[in-house]
């Protein structure tokens, strides 16, 4: 984010992909939930690995490390883990989330 700080219009680059995350992390990881509820492993990996990439580039390790794990227990098809993996990752991408969003105010015009 130093980087951005450098130019406005890497400035306005870096506010408009921070807001791309926010208007499309809510919803993907709703319809992550929604295929996994339904027994969609392959649609549930493939949006996982998806949003793992989009958050990938924001720096979001933990957020990373926890979709990465989920994505997995669905690929070996451990359902028994779904559950405690979708919530760790769930609360991790609401605080990622929020950061963005305090990111976005703070460097607001």
């Amino acid at each position: 984010m130093r980087l951005a700080a450098s130019s406005p219009s890497a400035l306005e680059r870096v506010r408009k992909l921070m807001q791309m995350l926010l208007d499309t992390s809510e919803p993907e990881w709703e319809r992550i939930q929604a295929s996994l509820a339904q027994g969609l492993r392959e649609d549930g990996a493939r949006q996982l690995h998806a949003l793992r990439g989009s958050v990938g580039s924001f720096g979001a390790a933990e957020l990373v490390a926890r979709l990465q794990q989920l994505e997995l227990a669905v690929r070996e098809g451990r359902r028994q883990d779904w559950q405690a993996l979708l919530q760790e990752a769930g609360g991790e991408l609401r605080r990622v989330a929020g950061a963005a969003r305090a990111w976005l105010v703070e460097h607001t015009a």
